[in-house]
């Protein structure tokens, strides 16, 4: 599955998991 074939709430929550992670450091 390519990103572009994401929904709009998977790419919401992928974006959020990603700046939650990058915060934790």
């Amino acid at each position: 599955m390519s990103y572009t074939e994401l929904s709009v709430e998977e790419r919401a929550t992928i974006q959020v998991g990603q700046y939650q992670g990058l915060s934790q450091r």
